[in-house]
């Protein structure tokens, strides 16, 4: 299985930190996950891979599009980023989602807690992050539905008075 682990346009020097221990790669490895793409954005000097011998780990800080990254993985670790948490989605790749709690007001906990309750997305912390991952394929997640830019239309349309 590929795992792909993204920042973002920031950094997030726990998420980071807590992927590149050895103990987490091992039991991304023992749990049958053989790629790891990182995306670390600003969090560069946190990114120190432990490697076990059994995974290939590769890392970069930023790139012009994530989706292809995005498109082969089959689970997707991430920030609470409105951008990447719409994409994974778009994609249809089950998210596991870890806050970061160093941001300002820390405005990604609404999004993401508001994802969860709907089964969209997997919201955990890095201390569980391993155990989320190795039970990924147990746990019940809602299919995303698709867009419907005609509803924005209609809201948009209803509140300037134009449709009733």
């Amino acid at each position: 299985m590929r795992l792909f682990v993204t920042v973002g346009s920031t950094g997030f020097d726990d998420l980071i930190k807590s992927i590149s221990r050895a103990e987490f790669l091992q039991q991304l490895s023992c749990s049958g996950y053989t790629h790891v793409t990182v995306q670390y954005g600003s969090s560069k000097s946190c990114y120190r891979p432990e490697m076990p011998h059994t995974l290939s780990i590769q890392g970069y800080d930023y790139t012009p599009n994530i989706e292809q990254d995005m498109k082969d993985a089959d689970v997707i670790v991430c920030h609470s980023g409105a951008g990447t948490l719409i994409q994974g989605l778009r994609l249809g790749k089950p998210l596991v989602v870890t806050v970061n709690n160093a941001l300002l007001n820390n405005h990604q906990l609404e999004l993401a807690q508001a994802l969860a309750e709907h089964q969209y997305i997997i919201l955990t912390d890095q201390r569980q992050l391993g155990t989320v991952l190795q039970d990924i394929p147990t746990l019940p997640l809602q299919t995303f539905p698709p867009a419907n830019p005609s509803l924005f239309t209609y809201v948009l349309d209803k509140q300037m008075g134009i449709s009733s």
